[in-house]
């Protein structure tokens, strides 16, 4: 009994369909087909951009090309790179010829693909803020020099653009007048013995530096645009360098000065007995170059001096 009741339980149970393993079967096959398509038409089309090519320019120097050297048939030529990797600010191995004969206006590096911002027609003017006064038609600006030293000005860094206040100390000669009475009594006032007497003053109350020299007599406005043409990783290197730190020490201040400046500072440059020169509170819009790793780095270079 218990035997046929076991057989009776095995036969009720249910047999899978097989018309639901067809549906699962053709659904895998379907979504394998999928995604071999899609595969393949991705590989398809990576393969396609990788035969479509572009022309195009670039560098060919050894050592790189320094700012505003000219392009010649010697320093650059034609390249060829697939379309994935060529973007509308390249410029085509076409246009060599309007390349030609233009000033590059940054470093340029050896093998550096060549772009539309990267060489202008004109070699940049050198000491450029000259020529803006002049084209501005500032008729009562001089250039006027005067020696500086940074350890007396506390240190501080000027840029091209800031203003500064400059107070002088001289030498007059006054003489004294001679009051008492004589012998019989009469009372005499007359002049006595020349003495020197030390005065302070302001001898510009404000006045915009333009341009600084350095030990060699060379533009430090020219270094800090030197500088700046080199890519961002080179251009930190170059801040940081010992050579930088001394070509941006200041010796001589380049201001822009009206005659009656320049009149003035003649009158107390031969008596004069030092002078003090401090920075007043800068406007953003009014300085030429500011680069604010400059201050951290020349106070580092500075303390190592002393």
């Amino acid at each position: 009994m218990k035997l046929e009741k076991v057989k009776k339980t095995k036969n009720k149970s249910k047999v899978p369909s097989s018309s639901g393993n067809l549906f699962k079967k053709i659904l895998a096959v379907l979504l394998s087909i999928a995604v071999f398509s899609g595969s393949y038409m991705l590989i398809s089309k990576a393969s396609a951009d990788t035969k479509e090519v572009e022309e195009v320019l670039r560098i060919k120097a050894k050592d790189g090309l320094p700012a505003e050297s000219v392009l010649t048939m010697d320093n650059i030529e034609k390249y060829t790179i697939v379309r994935k990797e060529h973007t509308a600010d390249m410029v085509p191995a076409a246009n060599i010829e309007d390349v030609l004969e233009h000033y590059t206006t940054y470093f340029m590096r050896n093998g550096a693909i060549l772009h539309y911002d990267e060489y202008i027609r004109e070699k940049p003017l050198k000491n450029e803020w000259i020529y803006r006064y002049r084209n501005q038609e500032i008729a009562d600006k001089e250039i006027l020099t005067i020696p500086f030293n940074y350890l007396e000005s506390g240190g501080d860094i000027l840029t091209p653009g800031d203003s500064i206040r400059i107070r002088i100390k001289y030498e007059v000669e006054e003489v004294e007048i001679e009051e008492g009475y004589d012998f019989d009594g009469e009372y005499y006032s007359r002049p006595g013995k020349p003495a020197k007497r030390e005065v302070t003053e302001d001898l510009f109350d404000s006045i915009v530096v333009t341009d600084m020299l350095n030990s060699k007599g060379h533009s430090i406005y020219e270094v800090y645009r030197e500088v700046l043409r080199y890519p961002e990783s080179e251009r930190q290197k170059l801040l940081k360098s010992s050579d930088f730190m001394n070509n941006i020490v200041p010796k001589t201040l380049v201001l822009a000065a009206t005659d009656k400046q320049v009149e003035k500072y003649m009158h107390y440059k031969s008596s004069s007995k030092g002078i003090l020169i401090t920075l007043l509170p800068r406007d953003e819009n009014s300085i030429i170059l500011d680069l604010p790793i400059l201050e951290q780095e020349m106070r580092v270079w500075l303390e190592n001096q002393k």
